[in-house]
């Protein structure tokens, strides 16, 4: 299958963990015992990130990937066995210390949604849901990238790739679902 490459832009990681999630999960939830909300990929990679959303031809997102501007992406992924949750039809790969931070974003946003920002991390969600509210169906924040979730709600496999030191220089969520027979 041809998939389209669409650049989303760069992002900063200054933590050197990243966070893979639907951002409608607040930072404190993401910990919760027996609910896995995210996936934690550490160590990675600090300093620039390229994001790149890749699309069907009927422009459904397939795929988020994340790479750290110095690394150069091979062909073999690796499968995490943790498959994250996406229940606001949309996911991100963003910095673990700036996920769900009000104060990451310093700008004015639209809030497409209309909600209620009376809580922190609210502000943070409102600028994801902003960003694939557009036709991009996606983007990036200072710390981290964002874009539909392909097919919906659902469970998404991620896949990493490391560099030399064995860091993370890549991450990828695959929105393609198989069809079941």
């Amino acid at each position: 299958m041809d998939l389209t490459a669409k650049l989303l832009g760069t992002f900063q990681v200054n933590s050197g963990e990243l966070v893979v999630t639907d951002p409608c999960y607040p930072p404190e939830e993401l910990d919760e015992e027996g609910e896995e909300l995210s996936l934690l990929l550490t160590p990675a990679c600090k300093g620039e990130w390229i994001a790149t959303a890749f699309l069907e031809e009927d422009g459904t997102v397939a795929r988020l990937i994340a790479v750290h501007s110095g690394f150069q992406v091979r062909d073999e992924w690796m499968e995490m066995e943790i498959e994250i949750p996406v229940d606001s039809a949309q996911a991100g790969i963003f910095d673990a210390d700036s996920y769900g931070r009000d104060e990451e974003i310093s700008y004015e946003i639209e809030n497409v949604q209309k909600l209620e920002l009376n809580e922190e991390g609210l502000k943070y969600y409102a600028a994801c849901c902003d960003i694939t509210s557009t036709d991009d169906q996606g983007g990036v924040l200072e710390s981290g990238a964002v874009t539909v979730s392909g097919l919906g709600d659902g469970l998404y496999p991620v896949f990493v790739q490391f560099d030399e030191e064995g860091k993370v220089a890549a991450a990828a969520i695959d929105f393609l679902l198989e069809e079941e027979e």
